[in-house]
């Protein structure tokens, strides 16, 4: 379609390849955190691959939600000179990102906008362009 276009899902982590101008923006409404309740989820934080106790239960958790986080932003950036913004709507980010940024692709790092250097200041500067482009796109 011509016709710009929102797919929304749930958990649109794996499966979608949307390259260039398929997609410019992914919004996440709620961080990936793996079900608290789902017994596979409560056997992988007790229970190491090696099938002994697990010491390391939460950081396993906090992995776990950073690689599904970081492959929602890949499914519209699926090259080094494709471009997207990311828009996280969890108010969970704030103190997420600060225990887990060791553990972030640095081409994610750099993309994050962390406070107001030049860097970042140009970077959601760009950010607005895009959505002021895709905003009259929508008006034709």
């Amino acid at each position: 379609s011509d016709l710009p276009l929102v797919l929304a899902s749930p958990s649109l982590t794996t499966g979608i390849d949307l390259p260039e101008d398929q997609c410019r923006f992914v919004v996440t409404l709620k961080l990936p955190f793996p079900n608290l309740g789902d017994e596979t989820v409560k056997r992988r934080m007790k229970i190491g691959p090696d099938g002994l106790p697990n010491k390391r239960g939460s950081a396993w958790y906090q992995w776990d939600t950073a690689c599904k986080l970081v492959q929602s932003f890949g499914r519209g950036v699926r090259s080094p000179t494709d471009r997207a913004s990311m828009y996280v709507l969890d108010s969970n980010l704030k103190w997420f990102i600060p225990s887990v940024k060791h553990l972030l692709p640095e081409w994610v790092k750099e993309a994050m906008i962390w406070d107001n250097d030049d860097e970042q200041t140009k970077r959601q500067a760009q950010a607005e362009r895009d959505w002021q482009d895709y905003q009259e796109s929508v008006e034709e």
